[in-house]
Protein backbone atom coordinates (compact mmCIF):
# COMPACT_ATOMS: atom_id res chain seq x y z
CA UNK A 1 0.00 0.00 0.00
CA UNK A 2 1.14 3.65 -1.04
CA UNK A 3 2.60 5.61 1.66
CA UNK A 4 -0.63 7.89 1.65
CA UNK A 5 -3.26 5.37 2.15
CA UNK A 6 -4.60 4.22 4.86
CA UNK A 7 -7.69 1.88 5.95
CA UNK A 8 -10.36 3.58 6.66
CA UNK A 9 -10.60 1.91 10.36
CA UNK A 10 -8.53 3.80 12.60
CA UNK A 11 -9.30 7.61 12.06
CA UNK A 12 -9.46 8.48 16.02
CA UNK A 13 -5.11 8.80 16.45
CA UNK A 14 -2.93 11.64 14.78
CA UNK A 15 0.85 12.35 15.53
CA UNK A 16 2.70 15.52 14.13
CA UNK A 17 5.90 15.48 13.56
CA UNK A 18 7.05 19.38 13.98
CA UNK A 19 10.11 21.27 13.14
CA UNK A 20 12.39 20.62 16.54
CA UNK A 21 13.44 22.48 19.12
CA UNK A 22 16.67 24.18 18.25
CA UNK A 23 18.05 23.69 21.72
CA UNK A 24 20.32 20.56 21.32
CA UNK A 25 19.77 18.89 24.42
CA UNK A 26 16.19 18.96 24.18
CA UNK A 27 14.86 15.94 23.39
CA UNK A 28 11.50 15.97 20.58
CA UNK A 29 8.20 14.85 22.16
CA UNK A 30 7.16 11.00 22.68
CA UNK A 31 4.40 9.64 20.53
CA UNK A 32 1.79 8.23 22.86
CA UNK A 33 -0.30 6.04 20.74
CA UNK A 34 1.27 3.69 18.69
CA UNK A 35 0.59 3.29 15.25
CA UNK A 36 -1.49 6.29 15.01
CA UNK A 37 -4.39 6.39 12.47
CA UNK A 38 -1.97 8.79 10.56
CA UNK A 39 0.93 11.12 11.08
CA UNK A 40 1.45 14.60 9.96
CA UNK A 41 5.12 15.86 8.90
CA UNK A 42 5.61 19.46 8.69
CA UNK A 43 9.66 19.14 9.43
CA UNK A 44 11.96 19.37 6.17
CA UNK A 45 14.14 17.09 8.03
CA UNK A 46 11.03 14.07 8.21
CA UNK A 47 10.10 14.82 5.03
CA UNK A 48 13.69 14.20 3.30
CA UNK A 49 13.97 11.10 4.99
CA UNK A 50 10.54 10.06 3.63
CA UNK A 51 11.24 10.63 0.57
CA UNK A 52 14.43 8.43 0.06
CA UNK A 53 14.05 5.72 -2.06
CA UNK A 54 15.55 3.04 0.33
CA UNK A 55 13.68 4.03 3.19
CA UNK A 56 10.27 4.12 1.46
CA UNK A 57 10.89 1.00 0.45
CA UNK A 58 11.23 0.29 4.21
CA UNK A 59 8.16 1.50 5.37
CA UNK A 60 6.44 -0.31 2.75
CA UNK A 61 7.18 -3.47 4.06
CA UNK A 62 6.31 -2.67 7.74
CA UNK A 63 3.47 -0.53 7.11
CA UNK A 64 0.86 -3.33 7.96
CA UNK A 65 3.12 -5.76 10.06
CA UNK A 66 6.24 -5.63 12.23
CA UNK A 67 9.09 -7.39 10.29
CA UNK A 68 12.58 -8.01 11.53
CA UNK A 69 15.33 -7.07 9.72
CA UNK A 70 16.63 -10.40 8.42
CA UNK A 71 12.46 -10.08 7.05
CA UNK A 72 13.14 -7.05 5.89
CA UNK A 73 17.01 -8.06 3.95
CA UNK A 74 14.63 -11.33 2.66
CA UNK A 75 12.12 -8.78 1.11
CA UNK A 76 13.74 -5.65 0.17
CA UNK A 77 17.33 -7.23 -1.09
CA UNK A 78 19.37 -4.50 0.99
CA UNK A 79 21.95 -5.44 3.32
CA UNK A 80 21.46 -5.80 7.03
CA UNK A 81 23.70 -3.23 8.10
CA UNK A 82 21.86 -0.73 5.92
CA UNK A 83 18.47 -1.27 7.10
CA UNK A 84 19.77 -1.14 10.61
CA UNK A 85 20.93 2.44 9.55
CA UNK A 86 18.00 3.23 8.04
CA UNK A 87 15.92 1.76 10.05
CA UNK A 88 18.01 4.38 13.00
CA UNK A 89 17.07 7.31 10.93
CA UNK A 90 13.48 6.59 10.75
CA UNK A 91 13.44 5.63 14.44
CA UNK A 92 15.11 9.15 15.22
CA UNK A 93 13.04 10.76 13.23
CA UNK A 94 9.37 8.84 14.43
CA UNK A 95 8.37 7.19 11.55
CA UNK A 96 9.29 3.78 13.23
CA UNK A 97 9.28 1.80 16.55
CA UNK A 98 10.09 -1.55 17.80
CA UNK A 99 7.04 -2.82 18.07
CA UNK A 100 8.50 -6.07 20.07
CA UNK A 101 11.14 -8.07 21.20
CA UNK A 102 11.53 -11.98 21.26
CA UNK A 103 14.36 -13.95 21.71
CA UNK A 104 14.67 -17.03 19.36
CA UNK A 105 16.11 -20.47 19.31
CA UNK A 106 19.33 -19.56 19.59
CA UNK A 107 18.85 -16.73 22.42
CA UNK A 108 19.47 -13.87 19.99
CA UNK A 109 17.39 -10.59 20.69
CA UNK A 110 15.36 -10.43 17.85
CA UNK A 111 13.53 -6.56 17.15
CA UNK A 112 10.09 -6.11 15.65
CA UNK A 113 9.72 -3.19 12.93
CA UNK A 114 6.63 -0.99 12.70
CA UNK A 115 5.85 2.29 11.18
CA UNK A 116 4.11 4.47 13.05
CA UNK A 117 1.34 5.74 11.74
CA UNK A 118 -1.01 4.25 9.43
CA UNK A 119 -0.84 6.97 6.97
CA UNK A 120 2.04 9.87 6.48
CA UNK A 121 0.72 13.15 5.29
CA UNK A 122 3.46 15.63 4.53
CA UNK A 123 2.22 19.53 4.79
CA UNK A 124 5.50 21.55 4.01
CA UNK A 125 5.13 25.10 3.76
CA UNK A 126 7.46 27.83 3.02
CA UNK A 127 8.19 30.16 5.02
CA UNK A 128 5.71 33.29 4.91
CA UNK A 129 8.56 36.09 4.12
CA UNK A 130 9.81 33.36 1.81
CA UNK A 131 9.10 35.54 -1.34
CA UNK A 132 10.39 38.78 0.35
CA UNK A 133 13.73 36.95 1.71
CA UNK A 134 14.22 36.17 -2.55
CA UNK A 135 13.45 39.23 -3.54
CA UNK A 136 15.65 41.24 -1.35
CA UNK A 137 18.87 39.23 -2.57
Amino acid sequence: MPLDQSPQSHQSSQIRINKRNEQKNQASPLIEKLPAAECIITDPAVVVQVMHTKKQLILQEIFHEALTIQELRKRTGLNPGTIKRHLDDLILHQLVFVEREERNTYNILMKFYRTTAEKFIINFQLPDDFQHKRKGR
